[in-house]
This record gives structure tokens, sequence and C-alpha cells, in this order.
């Protein structure tokens, strides 16, 4: 007999069933059974060998491990438990519900961000849903969605090739200015220096071929 005890992010729980569409329960959380015999289905199963199979080393552990675990939850989402994390989800309806603002602030990072709007739909006032986004991030909801459209632009600068002006405007910005103010606060350094960065580092790979 084999026993294995996978530990659940709720975030993830939250991210896979808001793309699946299937955030929805049937019955109220306190009415869901969490403990239950339930046959192992073949995709669970060899999800979980394989989860087995790279805790060999440590390096495939870490590497390879989220994504192990990410995939049984998955399954579990696709099976007949999948209840039992849904009502999870909704046992800690407001950090959920922040998970889900956290979710749509990495897909729709370009867009203007309403602070209204986000604690409605996560049925908050705007002060709770302050303070429950910082409770989790530990910063407020726009220095969040700030350094995510920053970090956004630097990938674009450093392995995409944009300038900072076309950088810019694709994560958001409307204001050049602004974004190189706030890209040196962050960063440390100018958005021209992360391509002088990224040009050095294809030069000396290019030199060491």
């Amino acid at each position: 007999m084999l026993g294995v005890s996978v530990g659940v992010d709720l975030r993830v729980v939250s991210e896979l069933s808001d793309r699946m569409g299937v955030r929805r329960l049937e019955r109220p959380p306190e009415e869901v059974n969490g403990i239950g015999p339930t046959a192992l289905d073949t995709e669970l199963s060899a999800a979980t060998v394989h989860l087995l199979e790279c805790l060999r080393s440590p390096a495939e552990a870490s590497i390879l491990g989220p994504g192990r675990v990410r995939e049984i939850i998955y399954r579990v989402l696709c099976g007949p438990r999948a209840e039992v994390l849904l009502a999870m989800l909704g046992q800690n309806g407001q950090r959920a519900s922040i998970h889900a603002a956290l979710h749509r602030m990495h897909t729709k990072y370009f867009e203007p961000i309403d602070i209204r709007k986000l604690a409605q739909e996560a049925g908050m006032s705007v002060s709770a849903f302050h303070q429950h986004f910082k409770q989790v991030t530990e910063t407020s909801p726009l220095q969040y969605v700030k350094a995510v459209r920053l970090h956004k632009a630097r990938t674009l600068i450093m392995d995409g090739g944009l300038g900072a002006a076309e950088a810019a405007l694709k994560v958001g910005y409307e204001s050049s200015t602004q974004f190189h103010r706030e890209f040196k606060r962050f960063f440390g350094h100018t958005p021209k220096r992360s391509s002088c960065v990224e040009s050095n580092l294809i030069y000396e790979a290019q030199s060491g071929a």
C-alpha cells in the first residue's frame, strides 16, 4: 500500500478552477465530506506516479515538482471529488476572491485597473478589499499591478527586443515619462540599460560560440 500526501495551494486551485469554469458548488461547502474513498482513474494515477518519480532527484523535485502537483490538482478538479477542492475555496472565500483578482491582474495587466470594480466582484467594500489584498500580497493593489507591468515590460525589452516606449504601451502605460521614472525607481536603472544588458549577453554568447 502506498500513501501519498500532497499539499494544496489554494492559489493554484483558484486559478485552475477559474480557467476551467468549475468554481460553482452544487451545495454549501460545509456539507461537503472532505474524507472518503475514491478510485484513482488512469490520468490521476499517472500524475501521482510522475510526482513520485521526480522526487528521486532534488533538482527534478525543485524544477518539475510544482508542475506535477499542479497536474494532480487539475486531475482532481476534473474528477468526481472536485467539490472537495471547491469547498476549500468556499470556506476561504475572501482569500479565493483575492486570488481571483490576482489572476486577473496577471492576465489583464495591460488594461486599466478599477479597484472599485475588483472589490465589487470580490463582494467586498473598497477598504475591505485593500485590507485582504495586503494580507495576501503585503502590498496594495495599485503597487502590485505596477510591479506586474514593470516586470513584463522588462521581459519585453530584454527578451522581446522592444524599445522602452513600445514596451510601455504594451503593458498599459499611457505616459512614457511615467514609465521611465517608475522603471528606474523599481529596478534601479533605466529601461535603456536593460536593453544594453541583453545586447551584451547576446554578444558574449555569440563570441563564446
